[in-house]
């Protein structure tokens, strides 16, 4: 789970749009309309026969860089690191939402499987569960870096001032800087992220057209088809910031396999970026990420070789 939410941003090789399908009784139903970021195609209308509409030049370079960012970064943090990483996220997690039940918190959950899987003990993530984070807050600092690189540092700390001071001092030992002119902030745009595997619960595979079914009745504005970093296929759902209860409840219902839930800000315009620029950047997002109070950081970082 953990930096899951930056490898989330970047998977959009093959896209359907929603803003109007047909009914299951043969209708024009129209969705409510998508409010498209800068650079993404406008509405496309997807047929049956169709399936998965592709476009394949869609932020591919963003989703060759997130992969190998993500790849590198978190093989490079100490499993103590990690650990500490994923128990302040859940405490960020339970502020949000105000509960630490996992049965109603679902980004919560899904770190509750997190620390399962990777075999964090019990007791310790349990702790975190009954711990009292009303102290902290939960941060959205703003900075660009060189040639037009641009980062949302989210933190969770009782420490703001101070967190904001050391994120700007390793941002500008490399050439950038933190703004709070909001201007950051409006490149980027918070969405539901639910990812699944293609294979079901029940043994059988989701194709384009049922996914399609799916996505509509979960509330979904999206499908975004993709292979993950260990070359599992995924797809993935993407909706509205508050419909990510409802779109995990009915994927659920229609037993996808759900690998992970969030709600993590993707880029609305990707800069291309050299191979050393993108070297330069993982290397000072995996510094920012060194920080024990940030949580994540979102890039605005595509590849120039997307192909």
């Amino acid at each position: 789970m953990l930096g899951l939410s930056s490898r989330l941003v970047s998977s959009r090789r093959t896209i359907v749009l929603l803003s109007s399908v047909s009914s299951a009784t043969g209708r024009q139903e129209n969705l409510a309309p998508v409010d498209r970021p800068l650079g993404w195609p406008r509405g496309h209308r997807v047929s049956r026969t169709e399936g998965l509409h592709s476009c394949a030049h869609l932020l591919a370079g963003h989703n060759k860089w997130s992969k190998v960012k993500n790849i590198k970064i978190p093989k490079d943090i100490a499993r103590s690191h990690l650990i500490a990483k994923t128990l302040n996220l859940m405490r960020a997690c339970i502020n949000k939402k105000g509960t630490s039940d996992p049965a109603n918190n679902i980004e919560l959950s899904h770190l509750v499987e997190f620390c399962k899987k990777n075999d964090i003990p019990k007791a310790t993530y349990q702790r975190a569960l009954k711990s009292d984070g009303s102290k902290n807050q939960e941060i959205l600092i703003e900075a660009r870096g060189p040639q037009g690189l641009l980062f949302l540092i989210r933190a969770f700390t009782d420490k703001a001032p101070r967190v904001r001071q050391d994120v700007k001092n390793i941002i500008k030992k490399r050439g950038g800087d933190v703004v709070s002119d909001g201007v950051v902030r409006r490149m980027f745009e918070q969405k539901s992220v639910v990812s699944c595997l293609h294979q079901l619960e029940d043994g059988s595979v989701l194709d384009a057209d049922r996914a399609m079914d799916v996505a509509i009745l979960s509330g979904a504005e999206e499908v975004l088809r993709d292979t993950s970093d260990d070359g599992t296929d995924i797809f993935m759902f993407i909706a509205d910031k508050f419909q990510l209860n409802n779109v995990v409840s009915a994927l659920t219902e229609h037993n996808l396999h759900i690998l992970s839930a969030e709600t993590p800000f993707l880029p609305t315009m990707p800069v291309p970026c050299s191979d050393d620029m993108l070297q330069f950047a993982a290397n000072l997002i995996e510094s920012i990420k060194g920080h024990a109070d940030v949580l994540d950081v979102f890039d605005n970082i595509e590849s120039q070789s997307s192909s």
